[in-house]
């Protein structure tokens, strides 16, 4: 009762204010012509916009003033505002003041108080225009939706003002008609204005970028149809998009924003803000009191755009849910709101069916009614559309920004990690992190939707099932609920596959990144299929797992697509068998099929859904377990400014970590104390712990006890030169500012003048990854370089001599490390083999056993006659009298105790060859330090291979780099006013050498010139050579058939039409139900019972087919039964194709990369080709049989469905058909844009990949140049140039959806209205099938195109694989005419006019070669950089293949044999020793041909049988990834036993020994003496006095044999240029 009577007093208030009923149903609803009454129209559909204004206004307004003052100016937009408002304003007001004095005359009282208050609501909405122009508010939503609600609600008012006009009724005075319509004109133009962006302010204009993304000036209409992307839709179609045509990233979605979110959330959770403030704690009790770890310093990041690795304190786990949360929670729910509100409308559709359905059955319900239910629909369906395609844009673009902060925290974790973190976390796992696990984490947001949405669909479509077939539903429910064990099964099951597989694909991508990073070895060893063969060992199991995987999910698809059809089913038969009263007619059937419709999408969204959580679930465990991994202590290093030392370890204790944490490797008890400018050298035996003492200074050891403090700016010089794939100037200045004198001093100093002579572009010649088109020397040189231009007080130098020839080493050390160098006033401490150069040094550092066991100046430490004086000893054992007194001359003199020395000396060498054999003999096999890093079994490994990724952050104060300029200041300057004699000799040397130069310039550089370098600068065309990495181009136009032919030709064509035949026939059951459906309820019989009043049995048509029930659930039945089988038919042949097709094109790939020429590798950066491999591949194993297999269901549903609408209402063809013209056109359009875009992104990702690559090899380096913020800022740089393609792809997809749901929307409603207007010929349940099918068609169409788009997307990754398939190859490793086993028998190799380039269009490196080597002769070849040494080795390996001429073995053309029957048949021991993840045996015999007793044999050969029998595991000791847990000088020797073991007539040293220690250089070169007698070596030499007992001496310059004789010739001829380059070395 109380509620009647609220409604009466209700009714009672409005009736008073109008003098007439508030409301008529009769006169509104049930009438041939609709009257709503004037109450309604001047009361409620008034008041409800000024209402909806007033209240926003409370919230609205204050927003406003909060904003900083920003004017808009006045523009077209602004002044048509302001006039139409003031144009209502005055409107309003006559009609309020007419009001006023009309009011007791005509007016009843709602007629005035609703033009009072339209009159204060206008006023409102002016002063909101106003405020709003002052504050930068261009597009306001809140006067948006209050213009469209006037709109809305005056329209009844509309349609009875001219209904009373059109009848002459006088009900409604001429004033009020007259102001009506100006205001609703008015109200229709304040409408359009809206919809309309205004100017941007000058603030705004400012933000603006020169390629700003349109939707920042879009409106709020554009911005809901998305019409502001329809312009890059354009230009795609007209032109093939490039990155350039992109948008710039919006702010707030950029890769710097999504970090600084992230780490915000982790500061938060540290209880430290997200202000950075940790950063900046000072104090040095605060060093060693807190542990901290680095992080990035966010403070003003937002201004500024800046991001900065700092320390914070480490107090809890990383959370990567928190991160994602922080990013994702308010966009979460704003679009969870968003989805909710479309699927509230998205269930209006049911009723309004109902009310359809309800209308056609009924003949007496008026026609307009129908109408209004066919209008109904469409609005609800674009509703539907609008606000689904905003919470897509929402998920999606908060998707990408996920993933963006994921991979900016893998790789600033990178930068961190401990030894032990980075030992278990390989370059291939890492990558996998950022380009999978990140993408899969950002992936699955989306799918959390689905997960809260698909629980409350299927409820709410039960409840409403309920309504309609009442407790028969609970059948349905059961099967439901029988779904939910057999899921939680296959859930299982799927996550443990999934993990396994993913542990696969790591393993695989590993083995890949080694294979290519490698490959050079693998060709010189004629290795490359054993190792190919593991990589598909490791693949074939990948396959396996995905094969089960794929079953699983075919099941898992297979009974939730079932699933609907199966409640559908139990339902209607529970529901006819539990009654005879029971009538399932049109509306009840067609309803309920709707709302299963409704249903089944979550159902069927369930196994992507979970199948994708499975793949979070292990993505997430695998992000989390990183992002955890230990750290190196940032305070390891501090700084003391009250110190007056510039380096000093105080009883320091370091270890390099090995499993579990444990130390594998020490340095104890170290004191050290380094003065400003102080020359410092660190020397010992191998394994002493040299390398690690420069590790230990820079913070790259765990520190366990003790202090070290450096005072001053770091630069390290890396034992192994690591160089990036950049220009030769970029190397060298490294981010600083170019100063043309202070660069060319720095060039000249390093010896790279003579190398920029000859490189094609000069100094802009670019250098490939890891610097591979130059030689070791060059690589060090430059490295050197960089150093010293880096101006820094301290320089960390590991043996930079050793990779560089004798000359060039006294060179470098005269004029850039030793007293009278550029470096002179600096601090230098320098690890060295080289003892030459110790007398020259302030102080010398004896290291043995990890201990420092002397240190003195030369002269105290020679006299003292401990340890240093037995290396002393050693060292000049292995040199001739003559060579001592050359080498060290008059130092010795004054040396107490020297004379005893060499008394001792003397007395060896009377043991000859003997004493040098027990010498040799006596080699501890202990590992070296250089590059010490933590190995398994307690083995050191080499820090030059950055298997220490750590992050050395220390608080310094910068100032401290003042207090030593004085001692720096014109230290260039006083270097080139004092260079010495030996730097003018080795000048003239190599000036002469040079003579071929090849660069391309105006002027030549000359020793005064230094206009030279400005020249090349400036110059706009690119040199000749100049650039060896080409920028990866993308694919542009339609994708060719060529690439659908090799992916249907790799799937199997027979599977591919089998599978389409049985999913079509799934379809074809499908709608044959639903007819059968249809049939039965128009021929039911209807029950009196059932039959309402205004319901006639003679509005059903008697042309439908009446049969029983039974034979209906029959039928039924059998028709769920035929879809079933073809289903499971279809996607079984599906998936297994496309796994089928992934392992044929991943073998194809692998294969073809192998036999691509060294010219591939060199051009191509091992980035963008491990992107083929991970990213590519992956494409093809996980996202395109998802995609396929969508494709060939979805194309089949939208056939069949257009054929039962246009079947079932055959005029709806007419429609249809061009709704379907106009579908295509849109498609077509699309597709272009959103190919392309594809590509662009595949194109802009590998850059990314590359450069983390490169940072991770040379972290390290990074860290002690603290250069980690600027290679971050270049990482967040291109993630961003990335995310440009991925953010226009969105747009793009929205813009398809809102456009292409709209098309579908249309045919719901031909259909519907088709149904209205012939009701009396059509039956209710053919106009039911109909628009169901309709009310399908719309999500089918979207579904359609961005299924087709997104195959056509994805199958760029076959493109982009079959791009390296279709390579041209190099020669063939086998022909039919091999030479014989034992071939070569002799070793004789000749060149007859031999000449080689490495890459057509360069200019040649050997020039008309012509010599002969004799059998068992061994010949040194020596020359200077750039001369032709190793192009001589690779020529012999046919690396590089012949320009003209040719060489042969044994009187065979080696051009005419294969290259494994060439490469299998000669050895090398090259000059970088690469060693492979795996087992020593493996390592040495990949193909597993030689016994264990052959393999021992040549380890003891190789003097490392002691070593190996002391592994626990011995011959199947592992290997780590590059060989880091084996010393430099072991990894070297493993190569040796590599050339023992295959024991050929013909060994090359190519630089063999340059990097290694006197002591592994002497073991080589015995064991090369003994074991290779009877073999033709050729060796290239820095160390010149290694070669000084071989046979003949070739000399090299410029391409050219210049002299080629016994050492003994050449030595007498005192112009030779073999003299001379000994008399640079001090050896004559």
């Amino acid at each position: 009762m109380g509620s009647l009577g609220a409604t009466t007093i209700h009714h009672d208030f409005f009736s008073s204010l109008c003098n007439e009923p508030f409301w008529n149903v009769s006169a509104a609803w049930n009438t041939e012509v609709p009257d709503f009454g004037r109450c309604l129209e001047r009361t409620v559909l008034v008041w409800a916009p000024c209402a909806l204004l007033w209240i926003t206004s409370l919230f609205y307004l204050p927003s406003l003033n909060r904003r900083p003052k920003d004017l808009v100016p006045w523009s077209a937009l602004s002044y048509t505002k302001v006039m139409v408002s003031v144009l209502m304003l005055v409107t309003v007001g006559v009609e309020v003041v007419w009001s006023w004095v009309e009011r007791r005359l005509v007016l009843v009282p709602a007629d005035y108080l609703a033009s009072v208050a339209l009159l204060l609501t206008q006023g409102l909405q002016v002063t909101l225009v106003v405020v709003g122009r002052k504050h930068g508010e261009r597009n306001s939503v809140v006067l948006f939706l209050f213009w469209l609600l006037m709109v809305m609600c005056g329209l009844p008012r509309l349609y009875t003002t001219i209904t009373y006009t059109v009848n002459g009724d006088p009900r409604v005075p001429a004033t009020l008609i007259a102001t009506f319509m100006v205001q609703y004109l008015c109200s229709v133009a304040m409408f359009v204005t809206n919809c309309i962006s205004d100017v941007p302010s000058q603030l705004q204009s400012l933000s603006l970028t020169r390629n700003s993304s349109p939707m920042l000036n879009a409106s709020l209409l554009s911005r809901l149809f998305f019409f502001w992307s329809a312009s890059l839709i354009q230009h795609g179609w007209r032109h093939p998009l490039t990155l350039q045509d992109l948008w710039d990233v919006i702010p707030g979605y950029t890769a710097t924003s999504a970090y600084h979110t992230w780490q915000g959330s982790l500061n938060r959770e540290r209880g430290g803000g997200d202000d950075g403030r940790e950063g900046g704690r000072g104090g040095s009790a605060s060093i060693h009191s807190e542990k901290t770890k680095p992080s990035v310093n966010t403070k003003n990041m937002k201004n500024k755009g800046n991001v900065a690795i700092t320390a914070s304190p480490r107090t809890s786990q990383v959370s990567v849910l928190s991160g994602v949360c922080a990013i994702a929670k308010w966009p979460f729910l704003v679009s969870l709101f968003l989805h909710i509100v479309a699927e509230t409308f998205n269930f209006l559709t049911p009723q309004l069916l109902s009310c359809l359905i309800g209308f056609i059955t009924n003949n007496t319900e008026p026609a307009w009614h129908g109408y209004v239910y066919a209008v109904a629909l469409l609005f609800t369906c674009e509703l539907t559309s609008l606000f689904k395609n905003m919470y897509f844009n929402i998920a999606l673009n908060i998707s990408i920004k996920l993933r963006s902060a994921l991979m900016t925290a893998v790789y600033s974790k990178a930068l961190r990690l401990s030894g032990s973190a980075r030992r278990e976390s390989t370059l291939g796992q890492i990558v996998n992190l950022m380009a999978v696990d990140a993408q899969t984490v950002g992936d699955t947001f989306l799918h959390i939707y689905a997960m809260i949405m698909a629980p409350l669909t299927i409820l709410v479509s039960l409840s409403f099932l309920w309504g309609r077939l009442g407790p028969s539903v609970l059948a349905g429910v059961v099967v439901l609920l029988l779904i939910i064990p057999i899921n939680s099964v296959l859930v299982n099951k799927s996550k443990k596959i999934q993990a396994k597989a993913m542990s696969f694909k790591d393993k695989r991508v590993k083995m890949a990144s080694e294979i290519v990073s490698g490959i050079k070895v693998l060709k010189l060893y004629a290795w490359e299929t054993s190792f190919a063969s593991m990589v598909e060992e490791v693949r074939d199991k990948e396959i396996s797992l995905l094969k089960k995987l794929a079953f699983l999910q075919i099941i898992n698809s297979f009974v939730f697509n079932f699933t609907p059809y199966m409640v559908a089913l139990a339902s209607f038969s529970t529901y006819l068998l539990v009654s005879e009263d029971n009538v399932l007619n049109a509306e009840k059937a067609f309803v309920s099929l709707a709302l299963l419709n409704l249903m089944r999408i979550p159902i069927i969204q369930m196994p992507t859904v979970i199948s994708q959580l499975i793949q979070a679930s292990v993505a997430v465990t695998r992000l989390q377990k990183y992002l955890n991994a230990s750290e190196l202590d940032p305070m390891a290093v501090c700084s003391e400014p009250s110190m007056p030392s510039a380096l000093k370890v105080i009883d320091g204790q370091f270890s390099w970590e090995g499993e579990n944490g444990e130390a594998s490797w020490s340095l104890k008890h170290v004191e050290l104390e380094v003065q400003v400018g102080q020359l410092v050298a660190v020397v010992g035996p191998v394994g002493a712990g040299k390398s690690s003492l420069l590790s230990a200074m820079l913070g790259e050891m765990k520190k366990n006890a003790g202090r070290v403090v450096v005072n001053g700016t770091v630069a390290y010089v890396s034992q192994q030169a690591w160089l990036q794939n950049a220009s030769l100037r970029d190397n060298i200045i490294w981010g600083q500012p170019f100063e043309l004198k202070r660069y060319r001093q720095v060039v000249k100093a390093c010896g790279l003048q003579p190398d920029i002579d000859m490189l094609p572009a000069g100094d802009l010649t670019e250098i490939g990854e890891k610097g591979i088109n130059v030689s070791g020397g060059q690589k060090q040189r430059v490295a050197l370089a960089r150093a010293v231009y880096s101006d820094a007080s301290i320089i960390l130098l590991d043996d930079p001599l050793s990779a560089v020839d004798s000359h060039v080493g006294r060179h470098i050390f005269n004029c850039v490390i030793g007293p009278q160098g550029v470096l002179k006033g600096k601090t230098r401490v320098l690890v060295t083999h080289t003892l030459t150069f110790l007398p020259q040094v302030d102080s010398v550092l004896v290291l043995k056993e990890g201990q420092v066991v002397e240190k003195g100046t030369y002269t105290q430490l020679v006299a003292s006659g401990g340890e240093f004086a037995q290396f002393i000893l050693q060292y000049l054992g292995s040199m001739d009298e003559d060579e001592i007194e050359e080498e060290l001359g008059e130092q010795l003199e004054e040396v107490s105790g020297m004379e005893h020395l060499l008394h001792q000396v003397s007395l060896r060498r009377s043991f000859g060859n003997i004493a040098r054999e027990n010498e040799g003999g006596r080699r501890p096999h202990t590992v070296s330090e250089t590059d010490a890093s933590p190995g398994s079994n307690g083995i050191p490994t080499t820090n030059t291979h950055h298997s220490q990724t750590t992050l050395s952050t220390r608080s310094r104060n910068q100032s401290n780099h003042s207090n030593y300029t004085a001692t720096e200041t014109n230290s260039f300057s006083t270097f080139v006013s004092n260079e010495v004699a030996p730097t003018q000799l080795y000048d003239k040397v190599s000036i002469a050498d040079s003579t071929t130069s090849t660069l391309s310039r105006v002027t030549a550089i000359g020793e005064a010139d230094l206009g030279a370098y400005d020249s090349l600068n400036l110059n706009s065309s690119i040199a000749k050579g100049q650039i060896l990495v080409e920028e990866e181009t993308a694919e542009t136009g339609k994708i060719s058939r060529h690439v659908y032919l090799i992916y249907g030709r790799a799937m199997g064509l027979l599977f591919v039409v089998m599978s389409f035949i049985f999913v079509a026939l799934s379809q074809a059951c499908n709608a044959g139900s639903n007819v059968w459906l249809s049939q039965w309820s128009s021929g039911s019989r209807i029950s009196s019972a059932t039959i309402s009043n205004a319901t006639d049995v003679s509005n059903i048509t008697n042309n439908n087919v009446n049969f029983s029930r039974d034979i209906f659930l029959a039928g039924y039945g059998m028709f769920g039964i035929g879809q079933a089988f073809c289903l499971f038919m279809g996607l079984l042949m599906v998936m297994f194709s496309v796994l089928r097709a992934a392992n044929v094109l991943h073998h194809n790939l692998l294969r073809n990369i192998i036999c691509l020429p060294m010219s591939f590798f060199d051009t191509n950066p091992s980035g963008r080709i491990i992107n083929r491999f991970s990213k590519e591949i992956n494409v093809l194993d996980y996202i395109l049989p998802l995609t396929l297999r969508a494709f060939v269901s979805i194309i089949s549903t939208v056939v069949m469905t257009m054929v039962v609408i246009i079947a079932a209402t055959p005029i709806a063809s007419v429609f249809i058909l061009p709704i379907m013209c106009l579908y295509c056109f849109i498609q077509h359009v699309f597709v272009a844009t959103s190919r392309q875009l594809k590509r662009i992104e595949s194109v802009t990702k590998s850059p990314i990949f590359s450069h983390f690559s490169e940072s991770i090899q040379g972290a390290s380096i990074i860290r002690a140049y603290k250069k980690q913020d600027k290679f971050f800022k270049e990482s967040l740089k291109l993630l961003e140039n990335s995310q440009k393609s991925l953010y226009a792809n969105i747009a793009v997809n929205r813009w398809l959806g809102v456009h292409l749901e709209t098309i579908g929307n249309l045919i719901t409603f031909s259909a519907a209205i088709l149904g209205v207007a012939g009701r009396d010929s059509i039956s209710p349940g053919i106009v039911g099938l109909s628009v169901t099918y309709a009310l399908n068609v719309t999500s089918q169409l979207n579904w359609l195109v961005r299924v087709v788009s997104d195959f056509e997307a994805n199958i760029v990754s076959v493109e982009r694989i079959d791009q390296y398939i279709q390579l041209e190859k190099e020669a063939a490793w086998q022909v039919a005419k091999k030479p014989s086993s034992s071939w070569p028998a002799e070793g004789r190799i000749t060149f007859h006019n031999y000449e080689t380039r490495y890459r057509p269009g360069l200019d040649l490196v050997l020039k008309g070669i012509s010599c002969s080597f004799k059998p068992a002769e061994k010949v040194g070849i020596v020359g200077r950089t750039g001369a032709g040494k190793s192009s001589l080795t690779l020529a012999l390996f046919r690396l590089i293949e012949a320009a003209g001429g040719y060489i042969d073995i044994d009187g065979i053309n080696i051009a005419k044999i294969g290259l494994h029957d060439l490469r299998g048949h000669i050895s090398i021991i090259p000059q970088d020793p690469v060693l492979f993840s795996g087992t020593l045996r493996m390592n040495l015999d990949p193909f597993g041909v030689h016994s264990d007793a052959e393999l021992w044999k040549v380890l003891e050969l190789a003097h490392l049988k002691q070593y190996i029998a002391s592994q626990p595991h011995g011959l199947n000791n592992i290997v780590d990834e590059d060989g880091s847990n084996f010393s430099v000088g072991q990894r070297q020797l493993v190569c040796l036993a590599r050339a023992l073991l295959r024991n050929s007539r013909v060994l090359v040293l190519d630089e063999a020994t340059a990097a290694v220690d006197l002591e592994t250089d002497q073991l080589i070169q015995n064991t090369i003496r003994s074991q290779f007698a009877d073999c033709t070596v050729l060796t290239i030499a820095h160390r010149l006095n290694t070669i000084m007992d071989y046979d003949r001496v070739m000399v090299l310059q410029a391409g050219t044999v210049a002299e080629f004789d016994t050492p003994a010739a050449l030595l007498s001829q005192t112009h030779s240029i073999f003299y001379n380059m000994l008399k640079d070395a001090g050896l004559v």
